[in-house]
């Protein structure tokens, strides 16, 4: 189950990092997943992704008695500023159809994880 959750993590991702990237071509990725459980059941899961640009990808998952208690996902650039440290500074909320910017969108998302599960986020 915890590589289900690494997979999902990494996915959503790849998916929701907002890259910056205008180059067309296939990029390259450098991707890291451990987990790790403990004598009572409980599991860690923690899914880095690098991309062609040095962007940093995490994805940091808890997990107790087969439920999700926790969930944090942030992107770091390569200058190592995080999204979510940037805050209203990275500037996305003009660019957002909801009016949001990363960090709010971000949050839901995570707690959405952790009320429903990883299988009721829906990818196209």
């Amino acid at each position: 189950m915890n590589k289900k959750f690494v997979l999902g993590a990494l996915s959503l991702f790849l998916l929701a990092g907002c890259g910056t990237s205008t180059d067309t071509t296939k990029e390259e990725t450098n991707e890291e997943a451990t987990t790790t459980v403990d004598e009572a059941g409980g599991a860690q899961s923690s899914a880095e992704v690098t991309d062609a640009d040095g962007a940093v990808t995490k994805a940091e998952l808890e997990e107790e008695n087969g439920k999700i208690t926790s969930v944090s996902i942030d992107v770091i650039d390569k200058d190592g500023n995080s999204k979510k440290e940037l805050g209203d500074e990275y500037n996305m909320k003009q660019a957002s159809a909801i009016g949001k910017e990363w960090y709010e969108q971000v949050k839901y998302l995570e707690q959405f994880i952790i009320d429903n599960g990883i299988d009721a986020v829906k990818l196209n």
